[in-house]
């Protein structure tokens, strides 16, 4: 600006000469810019118990309205609320104008993912230099609320019958934002095993912030039948609540080894040898080795009926329920008159084929052999005096 001067009166002889302007400088202690002030240094977390809020308003008064935009670089992680345009009326340029920025809550394991935030003050009318702001971006690093389970994939050991076990180990990922309960369960048993395992460790298993990367144990044992049922198949499942989302939980599969056989005991009385007059007479007890799914039947044979009888000679039915029940065959000699001592005979069993799926119908037949002890005697004479 400048100082201007003018002069007026007289006498005397005097005339006012012009007056040079004297330039000065009025020296401004505004600044054109935009004030952004964070409501808290924490960072935003999924959940929503923490949100980051900007407040703005501009330095000083604009001569036209100013007009901040917003952008957001991952949608899929942050919001930015209100997202549209902030429009600042001159007379308002001080008037707090509050804009949140807050983590988008997902299902996916993902602490510590950034999302930038960029706000940008747009050309317009205004002359005061607003135009010329270089646009800002704020860095958010997003607290999950999310945790992955983390589990062994195999289990430590089969579950073997009568009553061994093996266990899979579980821990978590991240610290959990509260108490996470894992819950194991014993699915998909194969439709064979009539005695699925069991889970005999405490369930559901607790994880804090305490401790969420120690491992926890679900041990599960097997449940002995009287079945074989061969090995079979399970899988154990896991359900998660509480401390935010939990991500899915793979299953482990695992297999019950089985300690039964299918086959058929038959034990013999006495290691002699059948007579003919009946004081020896071998027994066989029959039972089988594990409980069929359905009746067993055993058919015997004899090779020679005129030197050997089997009573009975019906066939044998043994019902599940009574797989180990005691069924008793006797194998004698036919006291005939005739002088054979050490003749032989066979008695065959065989298991047949019928309803049962546990392996009793794969039996191989099973021959004895008796060598029946003589009573007969024959006298010799001279054939001449």
């Amino acid at each position: 600006f400048e100082l201007a001067f003018s002069g007026t009166g007289g006498g005397g002889g005097y005339t006012i000469a012009p007056i040079p302007n004297v330039g000065g400088t009025v020296v401004d202690d505004d600044t054109s810019g935009l004030n952004a002030i964070r409501s808290t240094a924490s960072e935003p977390n999924e959940d929503g118990t923490v949100i980051v809020s900007f407040t703005y308003t501009l330095m000083s008064e604009p001569d036209a309205a100013v007009t901040v935009t917003f952008s957001n670089s991952d949608a899929a992680e942050g919001t930015i609320a209100p997202l549209g345009p902030l429009v600042i009326m001159p007379a308002a340029w001080n008037t707090p104008n509050v804009v949140q920025f807050s983590c988008v809550d997902d299902a996916v394991d993902d602490d510590g993912v950034t999302w930038d935030a960029t706000w940008t003050v747009m050309a317009g009318g205004e002359t005061t230099g607003y135009t010329a702001i270089t646009p800002t971006t704020q860095v958010f690093t997003c607290v999950d609320n999310d945790h992955t389970v983390v589990t062994d994939t195999t289990f430590s050991a089969d579950p073997t019958e009568p009553n061994l076990s093996g266990f899979v180990r579980v821990k978590l990922a991240s610290v959990p934002t509260a108490t996470v309960a894992v819950t194991p369960t014993i699915v998909n048993v194969a439709p064979s095993e009539t005695a699925p395992p069991q889970i005999i460790s405490a369930v559901p298993l607790q994880f804090t912030s305490v401790n969420w990367n120690s491992w926890q144990s679900v041990v599960v044992q097997a449940v002995d039948d009287d079945i074989a049922d061969g090995a079979t198949s399970f899988e154990l499942a896991f359900s998660g609540t509480g401390g935010g989302t939990i991500a899915p939980i793979p299953n482990v599969g695992g297999t019950v080894v089985d300690d039964d056989t299918s086959g058929l005991n038959a034990i013999r009385s006495t290691a002699s040898e059948p007579n003919e007059d009946g004081t020896v007479i071998v027994s066989f007890t029959y039972t089988l080795m594990s409980e069929p799914d359905a009746a067993v039947t055993v058919t015997f044979s004899n090779s020679d009926a005129a030197e050997g009888t089997i009573a009975p000679l019906g066939p044998l039915v043994i019902m599940p329920a009574a797989w180990n029940t005691p069924n008793v065959v006797q194998f004698s000699c036919v006291d005939d008159a005739v002088d054979d001592d050490g003749v032989t005979w066979d008695a065959t069993w065989t298991v047949m084929a019928g309803g049962e799926t546990t392996g009793y119908t794969a039996i191989t037949p099973t021959t004895q052999v008796f060598t029946c002890v003589d009573n007969d005697h024959t006298v010799v004479t001279d054939t001449t005096f």
